[in-house]
């Protein structure tokens, strides 16, 4: 499958973001981690995927000619995922001139911080998380505060983009701008809106690892089948 999903290449991305961006599709910023088991082994894979897919989307977002590659099925299961990640860089490339000199070099290495952040909790989070109707539930609590101006990102799980959300919302709370609101900060809420909504279809699944295997558990049931022996 890997084989099938090429990288993004590096004349894609704009500005020089290339030198942070690339490491995300490639899962480098992985290679940290302990790898003990065979589910894992076949979670990195998954998360290789994708990632990756989710960077093309990123870039088709930009670049309507751009082609993503992979099965058809795939690349529209992960569109809504896409589109979401394009609002963060969205927001990225708009906050970071307010931020402090030196927190990020740009943009791109900001928001391959996110993403990095993205891939380690979901790795991380493997193990024990298992129920997907306490994932929709969570998400949809994150939405509504999203949408009340107050900020649910867990500053310790994931600091880059806690930051993120925490300057976007002084800019809105500051009235700087209303362009920034209209522009950026709605689309990034209907974003996590249709994003939250996908993930209610079958099409994903909640994988968790089991006496050394990967599972995946589709829906709202709470039957579950092995994904990678």
């Amino acid at each position: 499958m890997m084989d099938a999903i090429a990288v993004v290449p590096y004349d894609c991305f704009p500005n020089g973001w290339g030198e942070y961006l690339q490491p995300v599709q490639e899962s480098n910023l992985l290679r940290g981690i302990e790898i003990a088991t065979d589910a894992q082994m076949h979670n990195e894979l998954r998360i290789k995927i994708l990632w990756r897919l989710v960077l093309h989307h990123v870039i088709k977002n930009w670049r309507s000619k751009h082609r993503i590659p992979g099965p058809r099925k795939l690349v529209k299961t992960t569109k809504p995922l896409g589109d979401l990640a394009t609002s963060y860089f969205d927001l990225c490339i708009q906050c970071h001139a307010f931020l402090p000199v030196g927190i990020y070099q740009n943009a791109g290495h900001w928001f391959a911080a996110i993403m990095n952040e993205f891939q380690i909790n979901d790795f991380d989070g493997m193990p024990n998380y298992q129920s997907k109707t306490l994932a929709l539930s969570r998400d949809r609590k994150a939405y509504e505060e999203f949408y009340e101006g107050l900020n649910p990102i867990d500053s310790k799980l994931s600091p880059h983009l806690y930051r993120l959300i925490e300057c976007s919302l002084k800019l809105l709370d500051e009235g700087r701008c209303d362009r920034f609101d209209k522009l950026y900060w709605q689309p990034f809420l209907k974003a996590y809106r249709q994003w939250n909504t996908a993930k209610q279809l079958s099409e994903w699944t909640t994988v968790f690892e089991y006496i050394g295997k990967l599972y995946c558990r589709e829906g709202r049931g709470k039957g579950k089948y092995l994904l990678m022996p």
